[in-house]
């Protein structure tokens, strides 16, 4: 099985396959308060899977369809993993299996758990998780590089994540999970190939994966984007959106680097965005990444587009 045998790789340092990539467990996107600044209801959206969180959440507002795409393999299997346990497991239970208090918990992936949600998972999804149990026990999955290594504290996975809240929300998608059909997901770069010329979506999600496009520079970063919504927007409905960038700490002046890509500065984007035409707005949200923080620099925003 290839795909097993790539996240055996990556779990023990020898990836570097695009295809394959270290999966996140939750969303460090306030999407919680995204859920609360545009309307998704009755809407056909595409979205990225990642952790399965922005299906999730997006699944809260009653939407008409959502397809789910990714360039990494691996986010079908923890998505059906997550699908198939809020499925089958109580609130409690739930997050006793992802997000229990204390990381180093026995139950944070425990195969007990895991062992209640296995008969209803995919057969391809069961295949690959029985052997990687087979392999490796609960704690040495959780701290392996098959996961990023994500130091968010169980308020701030709450905090971003409407069906977390409580009870009440959790059930409310546990009974909207099963009343819908499982979304298709398609494995591609959504910046090089599309699924199907003919399908339109009302809104499009590209979470911060603009974040990782290897930019030196602020003019090419406008031709990339330029490129890039050009070709989006053949596949939106009239007045349909694109949630082109999730920003982590908007307001902040500084340049944030890595070793393999370069954010510009978002207040030079905003403000060239909006001097060339109007279909651009700005969402203010509450950081995803310190939900206490009071400091406006720690504001996040979603960049939306407009046809």
């Amino acid at each position: 099985m290839k795909d097993l045998e790539n996240a055996i790789n990556i779990i023990n340092n020898k990836s570097h396959n695009i295809n394959y990539q270290s999966i996140y467990l939750f969303t460090n996107e306030n999407l919680n308060a995204l859920n609360n600044k545009i309307n998704l209801n009755n809407k056909r959206i595409l979205t990225v899977c990642s952790s399965g969180d922005q299906y999730f959440n997006f699944l809260m507002q009653n939407p008409l369809d959502i397809v789910l795409y990714d360039i990494n393999v691996l986010t079908e299997y923890i998505f059906y993993l997550k699908k198939k346990s809020i499925e089958n497991l109580e609130f409690d239970e739930y997050k006793d299996f992802f997000i229990n208090k204390k990381l180093s918990n026995k139950y944070i992936l425990s195969k007990d758990i895991y062992n209640k949600v296995r008969e209803d998972l995919p057969d391809k999804i069961k295949i690959f998780w029985d052997e990687l149990y087979k392999r490796y026990t609960n704690k040495e999955l959780f701290k392996s590089n098959l996961f990023y290594k994500n130091k968010y504290s169980t308020k701030e996975i709450i905090n971003n994540n409407e069906y977390l809240k409580g009870e009440l929300e959790y059930k409310l998608l546990k009974e909207k999970i099963k009343k819908n059909k499982a979304p298709v997901f398609y494995n591609i770069n959504i910046f090089d190939e599309f699924i199907n010329e003919k399908i339109k979506f009302d809104f499009i999600y590209l979470s911060n994966i603009l974040d990782y496009l290897s930019i030196s520079n602020i003019k090419e970063y406008y031709i990339k984007l330029k490129q890039i919504i050009t070709k989006l927007s053949n596949y939106l409905t009239y007045e349909g959106e694109i949630g082109i960038n999730y920003i982590f700490n908007y307001l902040d002046e500084l340049w944030l680097k890595t070793n393999h890509y370069l954010i510009p500065k978002v207040r030079d984007e905003i403000i060239y965005l909006r001097k060339k035409t109007l279909n651009y707005r700005l969402i203010d949200l509450p950081s995803g990444q310190n939900y206490k923080s009071k400091r406006i620099k720690d504001k996040d925003a979603l960049l939306l587009y407009r046809r």
